[in-house]
Formats: structure tokens, C-alpha cells, sequence
């Protein structure tokens, strides 16, 4: 650009003095604008590269929301259901020793099996399986779900029972747990079994009961087992059992509420299993395995 000269002839002329004063205004920027035009450039393509990023992550975050929106909107299991018991047994398998024969085999264990009658249902399955039950679905792709009180949704720790659904609405659940040592023997330790099966039914049908005021969604079907396989040497295990059974001083805790706390649980073991006549005390020392099986429909 070419540089304008000021005239000694127009100095006085205003207006030509206003359009020197705009034109030397503009020569100085432009000669600005070219010596920082690089760091003008840079600014202007940082500035469209944020947007652009920013751009970009909504769009991700808009994709993302959606997903969970989704999954969340799939959910159409999760909810109240009907559980009502039906058939109770109880089990136990014996070792039999008392002839050469005896020891083959397939005649180590005899079962002994029974039916007894529903008030007999072990609190660790009454306190989680109640009439209606909560079927709530964690993982949608998994199948992962659990059933657990209505009760106790509101609360900071929810105590539940674990189950798997499948596409065709049936239910399953097997799993052994870590051994752990028993009644306080270490040569003895239980491992606990526990298996599931059944199905979900959605039926609009299906009444609550007149002390729940929600809606059912239908109802589960549910067959369970609970067995305690006992392995190691644990004929003193089971001795100690039996006498903590029948004598809460022979129960060898420390306090006397750990002593009613022992003697609570070894009724809670035995107590079926002897009023079902499926073992006697004479016996006891020769169980291998016991449980219990619950229907519900």
C-alpha cells in the first residue's frame, strides 16, 4: 500500500484533514494486522478447534445419555411379583459302613428324604423370599438379577438372593460357596450349595395381597436347594453340634449370649432334620451331607 504524504495546500481544508486522519488510522492497523497476522491466524484456528472438540463431545455425551435412556427404558421385569411356597423338604445323606459291601461306592451314602410342613422353612430363606418378592434386573445383557424383600429396598445395604433370567423368561441360579470351617473345627469344613430354577410370569391378573399396596407384575415360579456338604474328618464337629443341641452349657462360648446364639443355630440345623426322622442322633456322626428344597408357585 502506498503511504499518503500530508499537503501543505489542504491543511486548513477540514475535510480533507478528517480523510487523512482515516487514511493514516487505516494504514496503521493494516501494517499491524500484517506484522501479527500469523498470531491472528493461530488464534482463530485454536478458537474453531474448541468448538469444534466441544462440538464433538456433545455429540458424545448426547449418544451416551441415549444409550442409558435405552437400557433403562428395556427394563420391563424389574418390580414386584408373587412367590408363594408350596412344598417343603428336607434331606440328608448318611455314611453307611456296617459290612465289607458297605464300602463300595455307590452304597457309601444313603439319603433319607421328607416332606415337612411350611412353618418349617429355615429363616435364610423366608427372611429373603417373601410374599410378594422384588424382582430387580442389574444387568440387562447378563441376565443378572436379584430377588430380595420389598421390605428392604429402602434400605443402605440391600440383603438378596441371586438369580439369572434368559430370553425366554426361564430362571437359574447354581453356585458353590468357599468352604468355611465348622463348628468351630478346623478339621471339618462345609461348603454350601445352592441351586436355583423356574420362571417369571408377567400377568396383569395377578392381585397383590391386602396388605401390599402395589401392583404385582405376575408371579415366579421357583424350586430351591440348599444342601451343606461336609468334608474332612468331622465326626467331633458333629458330637459338639448334637451337644450344644441338647445342653446350651455344653454350646463352649464365652458369653452367655454367644452360648444362646450357638445353641440357636444348631437348633436351627437339626431341628427339621429330626422332627423329619431323616437322621437320629445315633447317626449324626456319620452325616455327609444335608438340606432342604422349597417349591414355590
Amino acid at each position: 500500500m502506498r503511504t499518503l504524504k500530508r499537503s501543505k495546500y489542504l491543511i486548513h481544508n477540514p475535510v480533507q484533514k478528517l480523510l487523512e486522519k482515516k487514511l493514516y488510522a487505516a494504514q496503521k492497523y493494516y501494517s499491524i494486522f500484517i506484522r501479527f497476522k500469523p498470531i491472528v491466524f493461530y488464534m482463530m484456528l485454536k478458537k474453531k478447534i474448541t468448538l469444534f472438540l466441544f462440538g464433538l463431545n456433545l455429540i458424545f455425551l448426547s449418544v451416551l445419555l441415549l444409550g442409558c435412556q435405552t437400557e433403562e427404558h428395556s427394563d420391563t421385569l424389574s418390580g414386584y411379583y408373587a412367590l408363594e411356597p408350596s412344598y417343603l423338604t428336607f434331606f440328608s445323606r448318611v455314611f453307611q459302613i456296617n459290612s465289607p459291601e458297605d464300602l463300595l461306592p455307590e452304597n457309601l451314602l444313603i439319603e433319607e428324604k421328607k416332606e415337612l410342613p411350611l412353618s418349617w422353612i429355615p429363616r435364610e430363606m423366608s427372611f429373603y423370599l417373601t410374599n410378594p418378592v422384588a424382582f430387580i434386573l442389574q444387568d440387562l445383557a447378563q441376565g443378572k438379577a436379584i430377588l430380595t424383600p420389598t421390605n428392604l429396598l429402602s434400605a443402605k445395604d440391600i440383603s438378596f438372593v441371586p438369580i439369572s433370567i434368559h430370553s425366554n423368561g426361564s430362571l437359574s441360579y447354581h453356585k458353590f460357596f468357599s468352604p468355611v470351617i465348622y463348628w468351630n473345627d478346623p478339621s471339618c469344613n462345609k461348603i454350601l450349595e445352592m441351586t436355583a430354577k423356574g420362571s417369571l410370569i408377567q400377568s396383569k391378573y395377578i392381585v397383590s395381597p391386602p396388605q401390599f399396596e402395589n401392583p404385582l407384575l405376575g408371579k415366579i415360579h421357583l424350586n430351591i436347594q440348599i444342601i451343606t456338604h461336609l468334608h474332612g474328618n468331622c465326626e467331633l464337629s458333629l458330637k459338639n453340634l448334637l451337644s450344644c443341641y441338647e445342653d446350651i452349657t455344653q454350646c463352649e462360648e464365652q458369653t452367655t449370649e454367644q452360648s444362646e446364639a450357638a445353641q440357636n443355630k444348631a437348633i436351627e440345623i437339626l431341628a427339621p432334620l429330626l422332627a423329619a426322622q431323616i437322621i437320629t442322633p445315633s447317626k449324626l456322626i456319620n452325616l455327609r451331607s444335608y438340606g432342604y428344597e422349597i417349591l414355590y408357585e
